[in-house]
């Protein structure tokens, strides 16, 4: 037995001594956030998603949705530049009964999103889903806006943290 526990001792300490000098490297994803400083670092175009479950107060109805964001920046000096974008964000709705009340849904909905500009629905009422595409046209942005945002260390991610709207923690990958 002295033996067994002998050989399962130097086993632990060799293992340790591996991991002390070969380290537990971590993904570029792992390092630290820091905040922009320069709009100059988000130049270029920018992928992320978010996606969540929503109940409808006062019905048994439940909203799941999947947003999808494209970003392009482009700034010359630190603290200003222009930006664009897309968002597509799918709905759909389930919950007993939502046949009886498709239409009604659809219709306040209309009401709220199809009188902006820039913004495309298309419904699905076979899956009870809409897609609401909403063109972001070019706008100038500064540093002070983009305050809050951070940029990880080999600058290929941004995020956004959430906010007390309700946003989630957004992401987005440089492309």
């Amino acid at each position: 037995m002295k033996s067994k526990k002998f050989w399962l001792g130097l086993l632990v300490l060799v293992l340790v001594f591996g991991m002390m000098v070969v380290g537990c490297g971590k993904d570029d994803d792992d390092k630290e956030w820091s905040d922009i400083t320069s709009l100059k670092q988000l130049n270029g175009t920018w992928k992320g998603s978010y996606s969540g479950t929503e109940p409808i107060e006062g019905v048994d109805f439940t909203i799941n949705y999947v947003a999808e964001i494209t970003m392009t920046i482009t700034a010359t000096v630190d603290n200003s530049g222009t930006a664009t974008g897309t968002i597509k964000t799918t709905m759909t709705v389930s919950g007993v009964g939502i046949d009886d009340i498709w239409e009604a849904f659809k219709y306040i909905l209309s009401g709220d999103v199809e009188e902006e500009d820039d913004v495309t629905v298309t419904y699905d009422d076979e899956n009870h889903s809409v897609i609401i595409t909403q063109t972001i046209p070019s706008d100038t942005i500064t540093l002070e806006e983009m305050a809050g945002t951070k940029i990880n260390q080999n600058g290929t991610k941004i995020k956004q943290p959430a906010d007390k709207e309700g946003t989630p923690e957004i992401i987005l990958t440089k492309q």
